[in-house]
C-alpha cells in the first residue's frame, strides 16, 4: 500500500523540535523529507546527549529518522543556488529562521516561487512574520511566559511555572503539518501554491484555547485551578490516596453522587451548609457544586486515603466515573500507549543503533496507509550527493562543491559502531 503523501518531497530547512517535528509528520505520511543541515555542525539536536559519537543523538533519531540529510551551507552562493535548485520540483519548503532571514539568503516565498509556482511554503517562527515581535528570538519556556502559559499552571499565589515538556514546540510542529496538507490539497484542487505563516504564540493560543476565548470575551483573566478540573466540580480534582495519587471527574451531580456513594460519604449531600438546594435534590444538570469546597474536599481527601489508587481507578471507572491512578511518562508508554495500534512507529536499524529506535506514530490509526519509517536516522550529510546528482548536478560540479567547502558528505561509520 502506497502512503498519502507518496511521490511528494518536502525541503526541509528546520533545526532543534518545531520544525523537524512537523516534517516528521510528513515523514511519516511517505513525503521524500531532504533535511538541508550546515556542514560540520548540522541540527543542534544531533548532539545532544549523543551516546553514538555519529551525530544521532536519540531525541533526533525520534523526530529525523527516515529523512534524507544534505550538508549544504547558505552562507556560500553556491550552496543557496543548490536549495533553490532542490527547491525547483519540490512540493514544499518548510523553515523555521528568524523571520526576514530566508529573504535576505534569496531563498524566501517570493524567490522559491518564482521558479515554482506550485510550492507550499511554511515559514515557521516564534511571533509570526509580521508584528510588532516579529524580529525577536524565541525558546518554548519563553512563549509559554509571553502568552500566559506559565501563569496557568500551579495554584493560588504560586510563582509562574512552565510545562514540564516543549508543549509550545510539539504544538507548533502539529499546526505547521496540519496547514501544510491543508495547503497541498488546496494545491491539488486549484494547482495554486501558497505561503503559509505558522507562528509558536498562535500554537500556544490553540493550546490554551478556551482560557483565551474566556478573556477574549469576558474581558477577565481566566483562574488557575491546579490540580482541580476546570468545571469547578468538587469531584473533578486529584487526590492523594494509601499509595499514590488519582485523579477523578465527577462533572455531573449524578457523576457526584455516586462518588460519594462508592466513598461512603453520601450523608454530606444533604448538609445545607455544604450544598445548595439544587444539589440536595437530586437534580442533574449543568455540572456539580458545592458551597464550601474546602470542607467538601477534606471530606473526599479522607475517604480517598484507606484505599490504593490502583483500587479507586477501577471502582470509580466501573461507576462510570472518569479516573486515572496517577502514572509516569514511562510506566504510561511501555503500557498503555504500547498496547494502542500504530501510536509506536518502529525505526529501522543504523549506524550507532544496531537494534533501530522507536518513535511515535502522528497521533491517529488507520489500517489503510499507516504511518511507517522506511530507514533510521542520517548522519549529517549522508545524502547530500546523492540528492544534488538526483537533481541533475554532474559529478565534477559536486567534487567542486565539496572541495570549496560548499556542501560535505558522511563520513563512513567507525567498524564499532
Amino acid at each position: 500500500m502506497s502512503r498519502p503523501l507518496e511521490g511528494m518531497r518536502i525541503v526541509d530547512l528546520t533545526h532543534m523540535l518545531a520544525g523537524p517535528f512537523a516534517t516528521h509528520q510528513l515523514t511519516l505520511l511517505g513525503a521524500d523529507v531532504i533535511k538541508v543541515e550546515p556542514p560540520g555542525r548540522g541540527d543542534a539536536v544531533r548532539w545532544g546527549k549523543d551516546r553514538t559519537g555519529l551525530g544521532l543523538a536519540d531525541n533526533f533519531v525520534a523526530i529525523n529518522a527516515g529523512k534524507r540529510s544534505a550538508a549544504i551551507d547558505l552562507k556560500h552562493a553556491e550552496g543557496r543556488r543548490a536549495v533553490l535548485d532542490l527547491c525547483r520540483d519540490a512540493d514544499a519548503v518548510v523553515e523555521n529562521f528568524r523571520a526576514g532571514v530566508m529573504d535576505e539568503l534569496g531563498l524566501g516565498y517570493v524567490a522559491v516561487s518564482e521558479i515554482n509556482p506550485r510550492i507550499v511554503y511554511c515559514s515557521i517562527s516564534g511571533y509570526g512574520q509580521n508584528g510588532p515581535l516579529r524580529d525577536r528570538p524565541a525558546y518554548d519556556h519563553v512563549v509559554q511566559a509571553v502568552t500566559g502559559m506559565a501563569v496557568m499552571n500551579g495554584d493560588g499565589d504560586a510563582d509562574p511555572i512552565k510545562v514540564g515538556f516543549p508543549a509550545v514546540d510539539t504544538a507548533t510542529g502539529m499546526t505547521a503539518s496540519n496547514a501544510i496538507l491543508a495547503a497541498l490539497l488546496r494545491r491539488e484542487r486549484t494547482g495554486q501554491g501558497q505561503f503559509i505563516d505558522v507562528s509558536m504564540v498562535s500554537a500556544a493560543a490553540l493550546l490554551m484555547y478556551t482560557m483565551v476565548t474566556h478573556a477574549l470575551a469576558s474581558g477577565t483573566e481566566p483562574a488557575r485551578t491546579g490540580n482541580r478540573g476546570f468545571t469547578g466540580s468538587p469531584g473533578c480534582d486529584t487526590f492523594g490516596t494509601a499509595d499514590g495519587h488519582v485523579a477523578t471527574g465527577a462533572n455531573t451531580p449524578a457523576q457526584f453522587r455516586r462518588l460519594c456513594e462508592i466513598l461512603g460519604v453520601s450523608a454530606m449531600l444533604a448538609d445545607a451548609d455544604l450544598f445548595d438546594e439544587r444539589m440536595r435534590s437530586g437534580a442533574d444538570s449543568g455540572f456539580a457544586t458545592c458551597r464550601d469546597p474546602l470542607a467538601v474536599r477534606a471530606q473526599l481527601s479522607r475517604a480517598f486515603a484507606h484505599r490504593s489508587a490502583a483500587a479507586w481507578e477501577e471502582a470509580l471507572n466501573d461507576a462510570s466515573i472518569p479516573a486515572a491512578r496517577v502514572r509516569t511518562v514511562g510506566e504510561f508508554s511501555r503500557t498503555a500507549l504500547a498496547a494502542m495500534p500504530g501510536a509506536i512507529v518502529d525505526v529501522p536499524a543504523m549506524p550507532g543503533h544496531p537494534e533501530g529506535a522507536r518513535t511515535l506514530g502522528v497521533g491517529y490509526h488507520t489500517d489503510t496507509d499507516p504511518a511507517a519509517l522506511a530507514s533510521g536516522a542520517a548522519r549529517l550529510g549522508e545524502h547530500t550527493v546523492e540528492v544534488l546528482t538526483g537533481i541533475g548536478y554532474e559529478a565534477d560540479a559536486i567534487r567542486a562543491m565539496l572541495e570549496g567547502d560548499v556542501i560535505a558528505q558522511a563520513k563512513a561509520p567507525v567498524a564499532a559502531a
